[in-house]
């Protein structure tokens, strides 16, 4: 019997066959799933756009010490006074090496930090766990901006019209901001030519966190 019926499904003209009923989605259940997505990316731009603001930060920082690093390890090489300065004049802001203080050159190490990035002398946040840092209770730190020089024994020094012409015992903090969120980068050098680079991580005016009003890391 049902070979029977078997025989007979399989001799029905195919345009008599059932037809089977075909699966899919609606104008409305596309239309909500197109809202939800759009909403998720429209919240996603804010976070992304911090996480690259804040990398480019980083990245800023950490070039900048690498290359007063190799400035300080020119002139211990060398047995010469190198400096490092930066020119704001060119957007983006660039960061250069010479062994004199004049103005940027071509053949000069150099470094361009993003275009988002500036370095600032002014308006700056409360950095005084930096100066604790850079300079301890003796040094008195120079102002943000100053050319960093080093001495043919690669300690940091400040360039004066006495002789000799970079004095020594000094410490320095170059400080950057983002145009996009705001936030900050340092880099510290202590008079011992310790190198580092630095972000606000927030404000405390309570202490409590890190003991300063601003906490850097």
């Amino acid at each position: 019997m049902l070979i029977a019926s078997f025989e007979r499904r399989a001799r029905m003209p195919l345009e008599k066959m059932p037809e089977r009923r075909q699966s899919g989605f609606s104008m409305l259940e596309l239309t909500i799933v197109l809202a939800i997505v759009l909403i998720v990316a429209a919240l996603s731009v804010p976070i992304m756009s911090g996480t690259i603001a804040n990398y480019k930060l980083d990245a800023g920082g950490h070039a900048t010490a690498s290359l007063i690093q190799q400035a300080r390890l020119m002139s211990v090489k060398t047995n010469q006074v190198y400096y490092v300065n930066t020119d704001t004049t060119v957007t983006p802001n660039v960061v250069f090496i010479r062994t004199d203080t004049g103005a940027r050159q071509t053949g000069d190490p150099t470094i361009t930090i993003s275009s988002d990035l500036s370095f600032q002398t002014a308006s700056l946040p409360d950095h005084q766990q930096l100066d604790d840092f850079a300079q301890g209770t003796t040094t008195v730190l120079q102002n943000p901006g100053t050319t960093i020089g080093f001495t043919a024994r690669g300690l940091p020094c400040v360039v004066s019209a006495a002789t000799p012409p970079c004095q020594q015992g000094v410490a320095f903090e170059w400080f950057m901001q983002s145009s996009v969120n705001g936030s900050w980068e340092a880099v510290t050098i202590t008079p011992a030519g310790r190198i580092k680079s630095w972000r606000l991580n927030g404000r405390d005016s309570t202490r409590t966190k890190c003991g300063y009003l601003a906490c850097w890391q």
